[in-house]
């Protein structure tokens, strides 16, 4: 008799076991998008007095009407942008601004986009 009063709880603990083993490979089969990385160089509106390396430039990340990051670069004008795959503007605003850059980032890889001035 001790075995009968054992086997529904076997059976549930079964069934729990199965169930958790189910959701571990529902959760194997859904993996987030991978990151990509964009970078480049952002040219600043130059004037004949001013140090280039020295002009801030504000870069925009944009998704559609969305903007998804900007960071203000010196220097080389260098920046980086971590995001998931998909498709991104790249723009800045300073002086006459620029003309927006389209970019397509891929699941694993860099892709290089330079942001020319306008003003040039």
């Amino acid at each position: 008799m001790v075995m009968y009063k054992s086997a529904p709880r076997l059976h549930r603990t079964a069934l729990v076991s199965m169930w958790l083993a189910g959701l571990a490979l529902m959760a194997c089969g859904q993996s987030p998008a991978a990151n990509g990385t964009i970078t480049g160089v952002a040219s600043p509106c130059v004037g004949p007095a001013i140090t280039y390396s020295r002009l801030p430039v504000t870069v925009y990340l944009t998704q559609g009407a969305r903007l998804v990051a900007h960071q203000t670069v010196k220097g080389t004008h260098t920046y980086r942008f971590v995001v998931p795959a998909g498709s991104y503007v790249v723009a800045t605003h300073e002086g006459e601004g620029s003309k927006p850059v389209p970019v397509t980032v891929r699941s694993g890889q860099t892709t290089h986009a330079d942001i020319p001035s306008l003003c040039d």
